[in-house]
């Protein structure tokens, strides 16, 4: 029920005397309201523990949900930089900073469109830059091709997952790219999240493309709009280019489905992932995430030796490892 400390100034939740140990349920749970803060409850023994639990009871399971939660955003923002960086198409060899604006400029030889860009370009060598690049423009991406990993992740952890778009305010980074004519895209479109409804009844926000417009640290900005009721599925439009882009992009989503149904089949499941000592977490984690990238780079390899597409043979950089993208409702 409780861990006890080496020694501690805090005061016993129930009895308010010295308190040495503190409750294993809630132990390093996130506090809600920010990204890295966390709650600890302490007491002087197993007895004022056990005298407080109907007080604390409720408490501790909304932080252990909220603890799962964080932890399944933490495994989607993962896989999100895993999938943009293996289907990247869009090449870059220069970036030019001035103030929060990011000047992405498209190569002057372009070796056509029906390819995958290794990822990361030479120029950008950074985490903060990498991030930024893969999130550009992706959040449709996110939401429409990863989300049967989203719904497996979060059917037991919510009572609704609901699409929010809107136009962002005062990002800190604006990314903006220039094509080999000179030209600016300059559109300000739309952004998109994820909104959690926890069945604890709080509420948040999953953004995994936020690092475009804050950095290393991608939050939600702008404010909850006129919500969907579902993750929304791919849509194919009927535009060449653009169909080609979502055809290929539909091939990686349905092995990333199979990979994640192998996995679940030898495992007991999300629920039980996420609920385990951190250091378990980490280790299962990672061996989840590393056999998506596995099984997708090898589909990437397999359909470039078939011709469905063709590879850029830059050399890319080694890839840098994803971080949580989760924001309370009420930093939105």
């Amino acid at each position: 029920m409780s861990t006890p400390m080496k020694s501690s100034p805090h005061a016993c939740a129930h009895c308010h005397k010295h308190a040495a140990q503190i409750c294993k349920g809630c132990k390093d749970a996130p506090d809600g309201n920010t990204l890295t803060g966390v709650v600890t409850t302490w007491y002087c023994g197993a007895e004022c523990q056990k005298n407080d639990w109907g007080r604390h009871n409720a408490f501790c399971k909304k932080a252990q949900l909220r603890q799962k939660v964080y932890r399944a955003g933490n495994i989607a923002q993962d896989v999100f930089y895993i999938f943009s960086r293996i289907t990247n198409m869009i090449a870059t060899d220069r970036i030019d900073k001035a103030g929060g604006t990011w000047f992405l400029h498209f190569p002057k030889k372009y070796e056509g469109k029906s390819q995958l860009i290794p990822f990361p370009p030479s120029c950008a060598q950074s985490e903060e830059e990498q991030k930024a690049l893969l999130s550009h423009q992706k959040c449709d991406t996110g939401l429409s091709f990863l989300h049967g990993l989203l719904r497996t992740l979060f059917q037991n952890l919510c009572t609704d997952l609901s699409e929010i778009r809107f136009h962002t305010k005062n990002q800190q980074v604006s990314l903006r790219l220039i094509y080999p004519n000179g030209m600016i895209d300059a559109t300000d479109r739309q952004h998109a999240v994820l909104k959690l409804k926890l069945r604890s009844g709080e509420e948040y926000a999953l953004d995994m493309a936020g690092a475009q417009f804050d950095g290393p640290k991608p939050s939600c900005p702008g404010t909850f709009g006129q919500a969907r009721r579902e993750v929304r599925k791919a849509a194919m439009s009927s535009e060449p280019q653009r169909k080609w882009i979502q055809e290929i992009l539909e091939g990686f989503r349905e092995l990333l489905d199979v990979t994640i149904g192998d996995y679940l089949a030898v495992r007991t499941g999300f629920n039980t992932l996420l609920a385990l000592p951190n250091s378990e977490f980490k280790t299962q984690k990672l061996e989840f995430v590393n056999l998506i990238q596995e099984r997708l780079e090898a589909y990437k390899n397999f359909s470039e030796e078939r011709g469905i597409f063709k590879v850029s043979k830059m050399e890319p950089l080694l890839p840098s490892d994803g971080v949580i993208a989760v924001a309370k409702h009420t930093d939105i």
